[in-house]
């Protein structure tokens, strides 16, 4: 087989994804043309599919080294960069490819996507409308450019590129929930519900745009709606956007958890938001994935927005800024206002909810 023939089977296999066989291939190749500068290239970026970063960094590079005006290498060089985390040695790889070739699209949106994510803004969107010249129809431009001006304030602009997103790309669901997002925080609710709805439409694993629905339904004290999700992990978590995760565990799994790490439960002592991987993350994941065993959802639900409201009075008292009537804390015996007699009977119902809330989840966690 001439060498010719050897590198059409190498790039059949390449085209094919057997990374491994042209690999071999043109690693046999080099063996007898160290010097090859597109051998060099094309085992360079075989590596980079592998992962191989380091190996194909070091191929590109000797590429260079034969053909100093190949921008292709450059692109490469620039991309391996960036998945390596090293932006600014994939900014300078992406400007010497456009330094060769100034008409190199794609160098223009993978430096804009670098500027985005170092939150440069007015950089990206420099070479965003660069890139958007070369390929005028790419919704995923239009939509990275509609995510900048949305966390810049800018919304008019964010929701025309968003639009613009949508006409190429009709079943764009990120562009539908950042449009939420826009109409969100403008208050206007009932068209950011329309929007996450499309979103999970399009997409019904679409986390955040569950999430989002949920803030939304929340802020029209809609609350009944996300239950309506609760049969699946993802419509839990948007219930428990609303229930700060670290005491919703150490509220709800009580004896379940602290017994086995001998940590004494008190219900007025605030806790990080921060939760840490672990025997917890793992008992939560497991809560995710099992709660549509739980015999009645609804009322778990509303037991969980009990402990919170019980929770969000210890931390006033305990911050010294609690109201002094609170109509959200009412207790079965209205009559009651001595305030330590109040607590106690708080502690008390606080204990009883979560027992009843941990017996359903051991149930669970034990079926």
């Amino acid at each position: 087989m001439d060498i010719n023939q050897s590198i059409q089977l190498a790039f059949q296999h390449y085209q094919e994804g057997n990374l491994q066989q042209a690999k071999h291939i043109y690693t046999k190749i080099l063996e007898d043309q160290p010097n090859n500068e597109n051998i060099l290239y094309l085992l360079g970026i075989v590596y980079a599919q592998l992962e191989e970063y380091d190996l194909a960094i070091q191929h590109l590079e000797k590429a260079l080294q034969f053909n100093i005006n190949n921008a292709d290498s450059y692109l490469a060089l620039g991309a391996i960069f960036q998945k390596k985390g090293l932006p600014d040695e994939a900014i300078d790889a992406y400007r010497k490819a456009i330094g060769i070739d100034p008409d190199f699209g794609e160098a223009y949106e993978n430096l804009g996507d670098i500027f985005r994510d170092k939150r440069q803004f007015d950089e990206a969107v420099s070479y965003y409308k660069k890139a958007i010249n070369y390929f005028p129809n790419a919704a995923e431009i239009h939509c990275n450019l509609g995510s900048i001006f949305k966390e810049k304030g800018q919304y008019d602009l964010a929701t025309f590129y968003y639009h613009t997103a949508l006409k190429y790309k009709p079943d764009y669901a990120e562009a539908y929930n950042n449009l939420g997002i826009i109409f969100e925080a403008q208050r206007r609710l009932d068209e950011a519900i329309k929007y996450y709805q499309k979103a999970l439409q399009l997409n019904p694993e679409y986390s955040e745009a569950y999430t989002n629905l949920g803030s939304a339904f929340y802020e029209k004290r809609q609350l009944d709606e996300p239950v309506s999700y609760s049969r699946d992990w993802l419509a839990f978590n948007t219930k428990l956007r609303f229930i700060n995760i670290e005491m919703m565990i150490n509220a709800t799994i009580n004896q379940f958890y602290f017994k086995k790490l001998n940590v004494q439960y008190h219900p007025d002592v605030l806790y990080d938001e921060n939760y840490v991987s672990g025997l917890k993350r793992q008992i939560l994941e497991t809560i995710f994935n099992e709660t549509k065993k739980i015999d009645n959802i609804k009322k778990f639900f509303s037991d969980l927005d009990r402990i919170n409201i019980i929770r969000k009075y210890f931390e006033k008292r305990h911050s010294g800024i609690m109201e002094s009537q609170n109509r959200e804390i009412a207790v079965t015996d209205s009559k009651e206002t001595d305030e330590g007699n109040l607590l106690k009977k708080l502690h008390h119902e606080f204990i009883l909810v979560a027992a009843n809330i941990e017996t359903q989840l051991v149930k669970v966690l034990n079926s």
